[in-house]
């Protein structure tokens, strides 16, 4: 479980959010909701310690794993950040750039089940192609195929999934789904794609008012 209570960040003077608290159970999936400029890029990066909230509010943020108090900083180790734009260059093939982030976070041991998800994700026959020939949801599928392997309490991803196709979605859901129940980790997601229809496994977070509201 993670506890993030008391946040509060400003941004030009504008305040982006006041006194909110997010509260992350084990096993859960989370859809967090708000219009454009809301604030929930900015939560994630709060989060995975990209951004720092002003010194004047760090005093009031108390932030929790597993009921033991922590540093923001120190969070950051426990979350799997998969942002909008996968890093990827532009002009190695998706082979190379596979090899390339297996060795940047340590996944070695995780090399076949990678490639079975890329698989499941019909990008095996695009993998010697270079990075800049694919389509935007080509990339998607390739960067997610790789680093949701990586083992923390807590997957972030932002935005990425909407531009993946509704077939490779299902995969994708299926795979976040095992990773949740197996491993017993947490999401926490922002789309404006739906992960699924229907789902009422999925708890809506919606950013109002400049806090953490749960409808």
């Amino acid at each position: 479980m993670i506890k993030i209570l008391n946040l509060n960040h400003e941004f030009e003077e504008k305040i982006v959010f006041k006194n909110t608290d997010l509260i992350i159970d084990d096993g859960e999936i989370i859809w967090i909701q708000g219009e454009n400029g809301s604030g929930k890029t900015t939560l994630f990066r709060i989060l995975t310690g990209l951004l720092m909230p002003q010194s004047n509010s760090l005093e009031q943020l108390k932030v929790f794993l597993n009921d033991e108090p922590i540093e923001l900083s120190e969070l950051k180790f426990e979350i799997n950040y998969i942002p909008s734009k996968p890093y990827l260059f532009e002009y190695l093939s998706g082979n190379d750039n596979v090899e390339y982030l297996i060795s940047l976070f340590d996944l070695s041991d995780k090399k076949e089940q990678i490639y079975d998800n890329l698989r499941k994700l019909n990008m095996e026959a695009d993998l010697n192609m270079e990075i800049h020939a694919y389509s935007l949801g080509m990339k998607a599928k390739l960067y997610f195929g790789i680093v949701i392997e990586r083992e923390t309490s807590l997957i972030i991803i932002d935005e990425l999934l909407n531009n993946i196709d509704a077939e490779s979605l299902s995969v994708v859901y299926r795979i976040i789904h095992n990773k949740i129940s197996e491993e017993n980790r947490s999401l926490l997601f922002t789309s404006h794609t739906k992960l699924i229809e229907n789902n009422e496994t999925i708890k809506k977070i919606y950013i109002m008012d400049k806090r953490l509201v749960f409808k």
